[in-house]
């Protein structure tokens, strides 16, 4: 009689997953954990802050990136948006052929990424150096999205990083989701 009961409530609990969504879900400690609500935001940490600098290096500019995306895959909302110069732009391309201009596109770009991960979506960039000057370095990234068993999405991004206000960070960003 136990065991039917045992197995009663294991059907139960099955059916009960299989009618929501599924997300995984890592803490800040790293360990994983699958629940039916979106992953909660994590905590800022500084360790996530855009990297220090009195001059703009190829190599710090593509571990700025590396930082930023970090940030977001930990759920770091506020630290993702400290990777903004003061003096931003961003030019981004819609498959319909619009093209948009507006500052405030970065803040809902990090919050769709940051809600993304929250899901269970992986986030990240492959990048290389496009154009380096004393005061800037522009990097050429493919970013690439992977949802579950769904195959990886790719989208072309420009990131022009700057030293500003003593830490290198995003003076633009040109995304193209057309190429």
């Amino acid at each position: 009689m136990k065991k039917i009961i045992f197995a009663m409530i294991l059907l139960a609990c099955a059916a009960q997953v299989s009618a929501g969504s599924l997300y995984k879900c890592v803490d800040v400690t790293g360990n994983t954990a699958y629940q039916e609500n979106p992953c909660a935001e994590l905590p800022t940490n500084k360790a996530n802050y855009p990297i220090e600098a009195k001059q703009i290096t190829e190599k710090i500019a593509l571990d700025t990136v590396t930082k930023f995306y970090a940030a977001v895959m930990k759920r770091d909302a506020a630290a993702a948006t400290r990777f903004v110069a003061q003096k931003f732009s961003v030019q981004t391309s819609a498959q319909r052929g619009r093209v948009f201009d507006n500052n405030n596109f970065f803040a809902t770009y990090i919050g769709d990424m940051v809600r993304a991960t929250k899901g269970g979506v992986d986030i990240g960039a492959t990048c290389k150096v496009l154009k380096a000057a004393d005061n800037a370095v522009t990097l050429a990234c493919i970013e690439k999205t992977k949802s579950g068993d769904n195959p990886v999405r790719e989208s072309y991004a420009e990131y022009t990083v700057v030293i500003d206000n003593g830490a290198a960070r995003f003076s633009h960003l040109t995304v193209d989701k057309t190429k």
